[in-house]
């Protein structure tokens, strides 16, 4: 069996079709990419069988996915995890895609080491999230917890400290209408989420600025009471106002004695 003719693909002008057959008959053998072409010498006339066939069918197949894994990574950083995933959505063979891997990361086109300290650097730098949230994403990407704690280590605790004091600073212009409580539970909240330390965020919070709990009080008074007096009066009103302003953090005293001193019973 021989080689009988070698055509350009229509589609793809570095890939080329193989047709094998004998004097009676021809047919298509496989398709191969021009790197492999030149790496065999394939030509016309050249003696073939069917385990050559298969070697190159097999060997097309592992360029094919390393030129795919290639584009992947060079639209942006992947880790080892996801160039993995993405061969295996492919219908990649697993023995190729451990070829794959070795070799892109031997070429360092594939790092974690470098992926994770290159998110650390950017989140540190156009974001406000703290060390958890960074862990957290990296441990998705697939990278080693020791890779993410090395990685972390570029965020320094006076780093930390003063990302969550800006985000404080920020947000608390937000629950200005809030009581002290309310207003650190809420930051907490939102510095948990972000993914920064109780422990680093007790500190932060010290940091808080100064507001007037007496006009928090009084714009959180005026409106339950706006609110509760469609349906209550009198002392069951004042009993409710107070008891929404202790729902949103204020003391029970301070709360009473602000509804005594601004609110008059209405006449039964």
């Amino acid at each position: 069996m021989k080689i009988t003719k070698i055509a350009v693909q229509k589609n793809d002008p570095e890939r080329y079709n193989i047709f094998v057959g004998d004097q009676n008959e021809e047919r298509f053998a496989c398709g191969v990419d021009q790197e492999l072409l030149l790496r065999h010498h394939l030509h016309k006339g050249m003696e073939v069988d069917e385990n050559k066939l298969a070697q190159w069918a097999l060997e097309d197949e592992y360029e094919k996915a390393y030129k795919h894994a290639l584009h992947y990574v060079n639209r942006r950083m992947r880790t080892e995890q996801e160039v993995r995933l993405e061969l295996a959505n492919k219908e990649v063979t697993m023995d190729h895609i451990d070829r794959i891997l070795e070799a892109m990361k031997e070429r360092k086109y594939v790092n974690d080491h470098m992926y994770a300290k290159s998110y650390v650097n950017l989140e540190l730098s156009t974001s406000s999230k703290g060390p958890g949230r960074m862990k957290q994403y990296l441990e998705e990407k697939g990278v080693a917890r020791s890779t993410i704690e090395g990685a972390l280590l570029n965020y320094t605790k006076e780093q930390q400290l003063d990302k969550a004091i800006a985000v404080i600073q920020k947000k608390s212009r937000q629950y200005k209408k809030d009581s002290t409580q309310m207003k650190k539970k809420k930051l907490t909240d939102a510095l948990l989420r972000l993914g920064f330390s109780y422990e680093m965020i007790q500190l932060a919070l010290e940091h808080l600025p100064k507001a007037d709990e007496e006009d928090a009080l009084s714009i959180q008074a005026n409106q339950a009471a706006q609110k509760l007096q469609k349906k209550y009066s009198g002392q069951d009103l004042h009993r409710r106002i107070v008891q929404k302003l202790v729902q949103k953090g204020f003391s029970y005293q301070a709360a009473i004695d602000y509804v005594n001193e601004n609110f008059q019973e209405e006449d039964q």
